[in-house]
């Protein structure tokens, strides 16, 4: 498939497609390999984080959030508690960013990536570092700082659902924000 200019910054299974970033344009790739570009305008030309909730797309590059949907196209995220992520992951319908150098994860309200509660929120405090990416994987959220590793599991609790696992923080951290990936038994990093 062709995905225009380029550089092609970032690409997710959404639905039955695959969706990439390529330039500032979001493009769809069908089954056959056709694709169509769906909108755009992601600024920078730097790697983009991707996640989604089953409904919604959403695309983060360190400055603005975006979310794609089949119905609604292609929107940047206006909510001013939205705050700059370079990663995003999901889980239980939460998107989970990171927020841009600091130690702080943010969540969107449930099943919705356009609105933000600028209370929902928490640090990682295992260790002094700065917080690079999350990941959800297997219903756990692996917090990845520069030199350590937090992980949290969402308790239900109605002031803040996810809370930290004790004794499961790790001495082990990212070389950058995308250094790591995972399959469905294990996480891997750099």
């Amino acid at each position: 498939s062709e995905l225009g200019a380029g550089p092609v910054r970032g690409m997710l299974k959404f639905a039955s497609n695959v969706y990439a970033v390529s330039g500032e344009n979001l493009y769809r790739v069908d089954i056959n390999g056709v694709s169509t570009n769906v909108g755009g305008a992601v600024t920078d030309t730097t790697r983009v984080g991707m996640a989604d909730n089953g409904d919604q797309l959403m695309i983060v590059n360190g400055t603005n959030g975006y979310i794609y949907t089949v119905a609604g196209g292609f929107v940047r995220i206006t909510d001013t508690d939205f705050q700059p992520a370079r990663n995003v992951t999901e889980s239980d319908g939460f998107f989970i960013t990171d927020r841009a150098d600091t130690n702080e994860f943010a969540l969107s309200d449930s099943l919705d990536g356009l609105s933000w509660d600028g209370l929902n929120f928490a640090s990682a405090e295992w260790k002094s570092d700065k917080l690079l990416a999350p990941l959800n994987h297997l219903e756990r959220m692996f917090l990845f700082g520069e030199a350590s590793t937090e992980v949290h599991v969402n308790t239900g609790a109605a002031n803040f659902p996810f809370q930290r696992m004790k004794g499961a923080g790790q001495e082990l951290g990212l070389i950058g924000p995308f250094a790591f990936t995972n399959d469905k038994d294990s996480v891997y990093l750099i």
